[in-house]
């Protein structure tokens, strides 16, 4: 019962926080306008739940679209070991539809697998080859962290009302 209270002190103190920070203009509002330059697709100002969940649903569609990527590697024959290739490809296709969920552990779990392979990779390739990937690599990385920073923005702003992702 005490950890409980706590954390509804907590709540209310953060709600207090950002209606003062409101006041104050520091806060975006819905109100506002919304820059909508390129550098906010790769890595959106999140303020509110709708940008959370937008945020989150661009790093699914990377997930998605280096799923499909690899895919298509397995599909013309370019890979060594298939079979590692295609369950990997259905291990990344289940984190993207976690992450479209807003599920915090699938975009987490994804970054880190994401960020083991690209480094193994970039690692086992030559210099030639490391210097294509790494531009790619840093891209969907940043899209990803957005993806991931939308599903814990969601969670821990969505925590006093319902709603269904």
């Amino acid at each position: 019962m005490a950890l409980w209270n706590g954390l509804r002190a907590r709540h209310r103190l953060s709600q207090e926080r950002d209606q003062r920070l409101r006041d104050a203009g520091a806060l975006a509002t819905r109100d506002q306008p919304i820059d909508r330059g390129l550098h906010t697709w790769f890595f959106p100002a999140i303020r509110n739940i709708e940008d959370a969940r937008g945020a989150a649903q661009n790093g699914a569609a990377v997930i998605i679209l280096g799923a499909a990527v690899q895919l298509l590697i397995v599909i013309l024959g370019m890979t060594v070991n298939p079979i590692f290739s295609l369950l990997l490809t259905g291990v990344f296709f289940l984190l993207a539809w976690g992450t479209w969920r807003m599920s915090r552990t699938a975009a987490l779990a994804g970054l880190i697998l994401f960020c083991v392979l690209s480094v193994s990779g970039i690692l086992s390739a030559g210099e030639v080859k490391a210097a294509e990937v790494l531009p790619f690599a840093l891209l969907f990385l940043s899209m990803w962290i957005s993806g991931v920073r939308g599903t814990f923005y969601f969670h821990r702003h969505s925590q006093n009302r319902v709603c269904d992702p």
